[in-house]
């Protein structure tokens, strides 16, 4: 009977090693998977022509969270440009949900263009990442334009309508957007000249093809300072230190406010592990001190959000575009 008691609880022993080492398998399995992300390079795609303002983000973000991509993997960006933004994102849309590519997106793609019927998404389709920047937008016209405020130029406008013309990077911009809100706010009559992106459209109001337009900060700033162009109102909802002594809309008592965000997403069902190696990384490269050195000497303001908050910010703007545009027509064609 002793012998008996013996052998059974030796059998239970080896039954209880058994399985804390079956468990401790799984663990270092599951340990294994997560650590197995990423196996090859990351595309980015940039949804833009290389140069621009999106472009410049990109790259800015490409050297710093290099840094931070585990096994040695790293993040290149691709350059797929078209259809103000969409192509690139249609182009992660349909990418596979493995981690393995995911895309820069804007307002412009993201918030405006599935309201105009123009993509196979919407602004809930896609996985966040990471929002990177907030932007205020800017009202500029070139430097020896007769107006020197916006209460200036609102008095010229509402004399001469359909007279003052702007350029805009494409049908269905946030600068399209926004100028549209203040035409209609302000019962304004003003004609939009689309143009192949933000550097034609600059391009198109120093060549006095056009009279002003609507970029962020950042993409105009060297116009600015070489007084090319001049900035008559700040169109966004926040005030950055440059644009401090530079009125908001809100202060001008117009009821229009429209910042420009860039943000990171990755086709939907992207594995979790996946979502919290990239979330994670791009977190810890936006609070690197190179990476906010560079940001800040392209004016541009680092503002990290992650995935939930990212998605939250991409439907505020989507809904609050959707009421612009209930008011106003935008033609996309």
């Amino acid at each position: 009977m002793k012998r008996k008691i013996i052998i059974s609880l030796f059998l239970i022993l080896v039954i209880v090693i058994a399985g804390c080492s079956q468990n401790n398998s799984d663990e270092n399995a599951d340990s294994n998977s997560s650590s197995d992300y990423p196996e090859k390079t990351i595309k980015l795609i940039v949804p833009y022509p290389p140069g621009g303002g999106t472009d410049t983000v990109a790259r800015a973000i490409e050297d710093s969270v290099n840094d931070y991509i585990p096994n040695d993997q790293q993040v290149v960006v691709e350059n797929v440009e078209g259809g103000t933004g969409t192509v690139g994102n249609t182009q992660v849309y349909n990418a596979e949900d493995d981690g393995y590519t995911i895309g820069l997106v804007t307002i412009e793609t993201l918030s405006v263009q599935p309201h105009l019927g123009n993509t196979e998404y919407t602004y809930d389709s896609f996985q966040p990442i990471a929002r990177l920047t907030s932007e205020p937008q800017i009202f500029a016209v070139r430097d020896d334009a007769p107006w020197d405020t916006f209460e200036e130029w609102e008095e010229y406008v509402e004399d001469n309508p359909g007279e003052f013309t702007y350029a805009t990077p494409g049908p269905g911009s946030a600068g399209h957007i926004a100028m549209e809100a203040i035409a209609s706010e302000e019962n304004l009559e003003v004609q939009d000249l689309p143009q192949e992106g933000g550097g034609p459209a600059k391009t198109s109001v120093i060549g006095e093809e056009t009279d002003g337009l609507i970029l962020t900060y950042p993409e105009l700033k060297s116009e600015i300072d070489e007084e090319e162009l001049k900035i008559l109102a700040n169109v966004g909802e926040t005030k950055t230190e440059p644009l401090e002594d530079v009125p908001t809309l809100e202060e001008l008592d117009i009821d229009v406010g429209l910042d420009a965000y860039y943000a990171l997403v990755a086709p939907e069902g992207i594995p979790d592990d996946a979502l919290e190696t990239l979330s994670d990384a791009f977190e810890k490269a936006s609070e690197d001190s190179d990476f906010i050195e560079k940001f800040e000497k392209m004016d541009y303001t680092p503002a990290y959000a992650g995935p939930e908050e990212t998605q939250e910010v991409i439907t505020d703007y989507y809904d609050s575009i959707g009421e612009v545009l209930d008011e106003v027509d935008i033609d996309d064609e």
